[in-house]
């Protein structure tokens, strides 16, 4: 566990520009890493977590719905990971699948419903503020209807900076699915879900999609097999929950060393203003 990492260096980070966002990142970074919180020998290994949620897809994923197979790849030339991780894939613990792409013939008329747009996922929230309508046939809904747990990632933008964004869908709306332009992740474990938006919203998960995303006229394209194919440093479940506690702790401090800084700086634009009284 490398938590002083922080104190060394946080009066040089919060001072500089930018300093509280490079703090945030840094904890995310030391999270994935198994560096934020210490590990304890009598979790279930990641491996035996692992082989539950690829059972739980195998059994989900019939008839239509079977992906063709990933290419098979070799852990050994991947970092070694802390006591008790393991390497995994997306396509191994989610049912990653596309949406529904928006045509003339989804004008709502009788069977309509709400669906999310690329606008309202943002980097780790959701902005709900304005939800459009489209047309629904038969079957659809069933298939594509949201559930709790959900993640959704942005499938193309035209900035680095918003490749891949993400966040989870928390049931907010009922009957919702989403446009084509969203890739929906389900996870085969529930509560996976909190430690894979954490990765996906690190600077290694955005290098990650960085580099697999296509350039397309400027445009960085994600699809559903480029999704699949995402690798990620997955600890037990148990270690997941206690990185996700102690990340919310620290994004809670960052939050108020935020509004303590823009406190002072409004206290200091103040002040320099009645000089000039």
């Amino acid at each position: 566990m490398d938590t002083h990492i922080l104190l060394d260096n946080l009066d040089i980070i919060t001072e500089a520009p930018n300093g509280i966002q490079r703090l945030r990142e840094l904890v995310l970074r030391l999270a994935v890493e198994g560096r934020l919180v210490p590990q304890d020998p009598r979790d279930s290994p990641a491996k035996n977590d692992l082989q539950v949620a690829i059972a739980a897809k195998a059994a989900a994923v019939v008839g239509s719905r079977r992906q063709p197979p990933l290419p098979r790849q070799d852990d050994s030339t991947q970092p070694a990971l802390p006591e008790g991780w393991t390497w995994a894939r997306m396509d191994d613990a989610f049912l990653v699948t596309g949406g529904v792409q928006k045509t003339s013939k989804r004008q709502p008329l009788r069977h309509h419903y709400p669906y999310l747009r690329v606008a309202n996922v943002q980097r780790g929230n959701l902005d709900l503020g304005e939800i459009e309508r489209f047309e629904l046939f038969d079957g659809e809904l069933e298939r594509l209807r949201l559930a709790t747990g959900d993640l959704l990632v942005v499938e193309g933008n035209g900035s680095e900076s918003e490749i891949g964004r993400c966040a989870r869908w928390n049931g907010e709306i009922e009957d919702c699915v989403h446009q084509n332009h969203l890739i929906r992740c389900r996870p085969m474990l529930p509560g996976l879900e909190y430690y894979i938006l954490l990765f996906l919203n690190s600077p290694a998960g955005m290098s990650t999609m960085k580099n697999l995303a296509v350039t397309t006229s400027g445009i960085y394209n994600l699809s559903v097999g480029k999704i699949r194919a995402i690798r990620f440093p997955m600890p037990p479940m148990a270690e997941q929950e206690r990185i996700i506690v102690k990340v919310n702790q620290l994004m809670g401090l960052c939050d108020e060393l935020e509004a303590s800084q823009q406190r002072r700086d409004k206290l200091r634009d103040r002040f320099i203003v009645s000089q000039f009284l």
